[in-house]
């Protein structure tokens, strides 16, 4: 073990590239030490484990750091920008080196989400606390265990194992329990579409990651069917819109408005296609016609959503048991589609050859 530490000790830790910030000891546990990033949210707390003290925890204040190591810790100014917040949610809704047990981002060189003052604005003490951060560029990092999800996912598929459906856990419900997670009121949530959310490139509001989780939701429902299905689970997504549409024609053209035809996938889906999803939105952005300082928005509360989907996988991922086998009668429906789609048109729902699951 490195150089002691007492509880309540301020110092400086290395967060990720090797950027310094300001950190205080909670408390002492079995593997190393409890910390918290000053001004940042508690839920990006982490456990520096004793073998990393040297490399990561270093007496003294940021000053001390600078001026030892000849690193620039000056805060730079932004201008303020506003950005709307027009994303319904769920119905029901109240609604690096990367730390191997928490969900993390690079090239974010600010805080991940500092805590804020009502309003969906930043207090002035959390200003003060705040660190400016770059573009963040359009990568998601999964941990391990969450990239394991994902291999575990493929080979099940390719041994003819789909997921259940509806999920145990929902992707509305997994939103929802994101957004109780963060400091907001009643009122702030109820009335968050028509409010204008007001930030400079130093601040991510804690209303920002309410828009963005959201809009995650809403982004699910409309691509599920063109990028996040095996072939082997098309019949079964064809299936569940028949069933849920309100016997309304269904055709794959009028995917975005199956949400207003009474099915929503993110009601039927759960953590393993949202796990596709996030590990394929960076790709799926860029077909998107959005600007990059809006990307960077959603980016940055991706992030966040990762960090939580990282410490409950646990609850909302049941391996196994959350996969199903089907009939001989379902397989051949597959094979039957899979010999229409090689005849005729290209394969549907998937439309882009670098997004689609196989």
């Amino acid at each position: 073990m490195g150089t002691v530490y007492e509880v309540g000790e301020e110092f400086v830790c290395i967060w990720r590239e090797k950027k310094p910030f300001t950190a205080k000891i909670l408390g002492i546990e079995a593997d190393g030490y409890r910390i918290h990033y000053k001004g940042w949210n508690a839920r990006y707390d982490e456990t520096v484990k004793f073998e990393d003290i040297v490399a990561r925890m270093h007496k003294g204040t940021l000053e001390d750091y600078a001026a030892k190591y000849g690193v620039d810790v000056t805060p730079t100014k932004s201008k303020k920008k506003s950005m709307k917040a027009a994303t319904p949610g769920a119905p029901g809704s109240s609604v690096e080196p990367v730390d191997p047990e928490r969900g993390a981002y690079e090239s974010h060189e600010g805080t991940p989400t500092s805590s804020r003052a009502s309003g969906g604005r930043s207090s002035k003490k959390d200003k003060e606390d705040s660190t400016p951060y770059t573009a963040v560029p359009m990568v998601v990092h999964l941990t391990s265990p969450l990239k394991k999800i994902l291999i575990d996912d493929n080979v099940l598929n390719n041994k003819g194992y789909i997921t259940k459906i509806p999920a145990k856990f929902t992707i509305d419900q997994i939103i929802t329990d994101y957004i109780k997670t963060i400091p907001v009121t009643k009122d702030q949530l109820q009335n968050v579409d028509d409010v204008v959310l007001e930030y400079d490139s130093r601040d991510v509001s804690n209303l920002a990651l309410v828009c963005t989780a959201r809009a995650l939701v809403d982004y699910f429902n409309v691509i599920i069917g063109y990028h996040l299905l095996y072939k082997i689970e098309r019949e079964q997504f064809h299936d569940l819109v028949k069933q849920k549409s309100k016997g309304r024609n269904y055709s794959v053209g009028t995917v975005a408005t199956m949400p207003d035809n009474g099915f929503r996938a993110s009601s039927e889906y759960g953590f393993i296609h949202l796990l596709r999803m996030m590990a394929k939105l960076p790709d799926l952005l860029k077909l998107t016609q959005w600007n990059a300082h809006l990307c960077n928005r959603i980016m940055i509360g991706v992030h966040d959503f990762v960090v939580f989907l990282n410490k409950n996988h646990a609850q909302y991922y049941g391996d196994r048991d959350d996969y199903e086998t089907k009939t001989v009668e379902y397989f051949q429906r597959v094979l039957d589609s899979e010999q229409s789609a090689a005849e005729g048109a290209d394969d549907q729902p998937s439309t882009s050859a670098s997004t689609k699951c196989k």
